[in-house]
């Protein structure tokens, strides 16, 4: 091997050497702390013709958690809102967005699945995606929703 061959090799060498850590720390080694939602246990109420599918969302973590917004996946006709908490006369009244929401830690907010539905027939729903922001970053949270039990038809 000549002298600028085995320059080159060495160059080459360390170039690769230093991206296999890069990449290494980038996806191998976690840096993040599991996200901090636990999901509580589910309700079933009907407003209407919609089922809605109450669970507490709760901060377990340290830091405040932003709520950004939230989906249901496999399920395109869902809407998840926050219940408004007060007594409502129509559905449009019964809801507010769930960006907007900061959850301190150790606190929690209540999400309603709602769905367009007929009384019995509930949805499946399984699962239920939270984008939140933590600590300046932004991920999606995916809750499993335990059964819902069947409520009252009116």
């Amino acid at each position: 091997m000549r002298a600028h061959q085995r320059r080159r090799f060495v160059a080459v060498s360390v170039v690769l050497v230093v991206l296999v850590n890069v990449l290494a720390v980038m996806f191998v080694i976690p840096g993040d702390e599991p996200l901090p939602l636990e999901l509580g246990l589910t309700e079933l109420r009907w407003v209407g013709n919609t089922a809605a599918i109450s669970a507490p969302v709760h901060n377990e973590g340290d830091s405040p958690v932003e709520l950004l917004s939230a989906s249901v996946p496999g399920v395109p006709a869902a809407k998840v809102q926050r219940p408004t908490g007060e007594t409502y006369l129509t559905e449009r009244d019964a809801w507010v967005p769930v960006a907007g929401r900061t959850l301190p830690p150790g606190e929690s907010e209540w999400l309603d699945i709602v769905v367009p539905a007929r009384c019995p027939n509930v949805p499946a729903v399984k699962t239920l995606a939270v984008r939140v922001r933590v600590d300046g970053r932004e991920a999606t949270q995916t809750l499993a929703l335990p059964k819902v039990a069947a409520g009252q038809c009116r």
